[in-house]
């Protein structure tokens, strides 16, 4: 089921996923700007733990395409690239948020379970999608987790 759904920014559409009640997990799909924000906000302000995050700036690594950012059921936040060797990646997930920021070429692979939602979101404002200038580059953001020393020292490496 397609659902096209508006917001007023990023916090106010992760407000509403993290509410849903979920079996698998939700994911949400958009570039590096954008998944950057989104790590943030899962991690800082609701303190969710991350798992696997493999997010680079497009800069580094020559990778432009968009990102899958899971949460699964347990509160466990994987990112990584949503296209591989050509080909985009499958989601197992209940709920699938796509960005405004998404090619139409990406666009046309989302799919899911028989039973997933997809959200083809909006946002009341396209800045919000930006950084904005109180929000913290994403290498900042281990500094103000208060995580075990094992894990902090795992968050160095992937953020670095």
């Amino acid at each position: 089921m397609d659902v096209k759904k508006e917001f007023k920014d990023i916090k106010d559409m992760i407000a509403e996923a993290i509410d849903i009640d979920i079996e698998s997990g939700i994911s949400f799909i958009t570039k590096y700007d954008s998944a950057a924000l989104i790590i943030k906000e899962l991690l800082g302000h609701y303190g969710l733990m991350p798992h696997f995050i493999q997010l680079s700036d497009p800069m580094w690594d020559w990778y432009d395409k968009e990102f899958i950012i899971t949460v699964n059921s347990d509160g466990e936040v994987f990112c990584e690239k949503y296209c591989r060797d050509g080909k985009y990646l499958f989601s197992e997930d209940d709920v699938i948020f796509i960005l405004p920021d998404c090619t139409v070429e990406c666009a046309e692979f989302i799919y899911g379970n028989n039973d997933c939602v997809i959200v083809e979101v909006d946002f009341e404002d396209l800045d919000d999608v930006e950084c904005d200038d109180d929000i913290k580059p994403i290498n900042e953001i281990q500094l103000e987790l208060v995580v075990e020393p094992n894990i902090l020292r795992h968050l160095f490496r992937l953020f670095d």
